[in-house]
C-alpha cells in the first residue's frame, strides 16, 4: 500500500497544492529505486508525512474490525455515527426533526483496518477508510431496507461452516436481530428503528410500508456489492461530504472516542 499523490507544482518544483489517498496493489520487486527520483520526491514525501501525522483526536478504546463481517463491531459503529453526525448538523434547530436522516449503513469492505487506542492521525483515518466515497442520503421503502439486510447475510451458511459475509452491513439508527440458522430471506427476526420526527430519539417498531431516510457511502447507495435494491428503489438523493471529511470532523469534534458495542446487531 502506497499513497497516490495528486500534485500541482511551479517551475521551481515548489508544491503549490496537493492531495493524497491510498491505493492497494501488488508490487513485484523488479526495479531498484532511482536516486534522482527519490531526491526529487523527497520534499513531497516530507509534506505528505507532515499532513499524515496531524492528530485529529484520540480513542480511549480499540476500534476493532475482526467481527465486522458477521456481527456488530465498534469500528462500524464509529463510521456510521460519523455519517449521521455529518447530516444531523445540516438540520436547523427550528425543524421538528432532530436530523434529516437517522439511519446509517456501511458495507464491511469500506472498513480496511482497525484504529488502535491512542492518538488518531489523518493517516490513520485515511488508511482505515481510503476510498473517499461521497456520503449519500436517500429515501427507501421499508420493505427494500429489509431486503437489503437479508441480502447482507445471505452468504452465511452455518451448516456448511461459512460464518462470515463480505457484504455484511454495519448500522446506526437500527437494532437488528438475526437468526443465521433460518432459511435465506427469513433471517431478520426483528428490527427497531430510531425515530427522526421526535423530541427525544427512541427506537420504534419497524414498518415495512414506511419510507425511511438513510445515509450510506455512494458505493453502497449506488448498488455496490450487489445491493441493487438501494440504487433501483432509493430516491431523493442528497450528496454532501465525503466519508473522509465526515470521519475527520466527527473525530475532531467528539474526541475522545469511546465507541462500544450497543446491541445494534444481535445474532441468536
Amino acid at each position: 500500500m502506497l499513497p497516490r499523490k495528486n500534485l500541482q507544482v511551479d517551475l521551481n518544483i515548489k508544491i503549490s497544492s496537493f492531495s493524497f489517498t491510498y491505493i492497494f496493489y501488488v508490487c513485484i520487486n523488479v526495479y531498484s529505486s532511482d536516486p534522482e527520483t527519490v531526491e526529487a520526491l523527497a520534499p513531497i514525501k516530507e509534506e505528505i508525512d507532515k499532513v499524515g501525522s496531524i492528530i485529529q483526536g484520540e480513542t480511549k478504546v480499540e476500534l476493532r474490525k475482526s467481527t465486522c463481517s458477521n456481527s456488530e463491531c465498534n469500528l462500524g459503529n464509529f463510521f456510521c455515527d460519523a455519517m449521521i453526525h455529518a447530516f444531523a448538523g445540516l438540520t436547523p434547530f427550528s425543524e421538528s426533526k432532530w436530523s434529516n436522516v437517522s439511519i446509517g449503513l456501511v458495507n464491511t469492505g469500506a472498513l480496511r483496518v482497525p484504529l488502535y487506542k491512542g492518538n488518531i492521525t489523518y493517516a490513520h483515518i485515511v488508511t482505515m477508510s481510503p476510498f473517499e466515497n461521497m456520503l449519500t442520503a436517500f429515501n427507501l421503502p421499508g420493505h427494500k431496507l429489509l431486503e437489503a439486510l437479508e441480502f447482507s447475510v445471505e452468504p452465511i451458511d452455518v451448516e456448511s461452516g461459512v460464518q462470515t459475509s463480505s457484504r455484511f452491513i454495519q448500522v446506526a439508527g437500527l437494532k437488528i436481530t438475526y437468526n443465521f440458522t433460518n432459511p435465506v430471506g427469513e433471517r431478520v427476526v426483528d428490527i427497531k428503528v430510531r425515530c427522526v420526527e421526535c423530541d427525544i430519539p427512541v427506537y420504534e417498531d419497524f414498518d415495512s410500508t414506511k419510507i425511511y431516510r438513510i445515509v450510506a457511502p455512494d458505493f453502497l447507495a449506488e448498488g455496490g456489492d450487489g445491493f441493487s435494491m438501494l440504487k433501483e428503489h432509493g430516491y431523493d438523493w442528497q450528496k454532501e461530504v465525503t466519508d473522509l471529511d465526515a470521519l475527520l470532523s466527527y473525530t475532531n469534534q467528539v474526541t475522545p472516542i469511546y465507541t462500544g458495542k450497543e446491541k445494534r446487531i444481535t445474532v441468536l
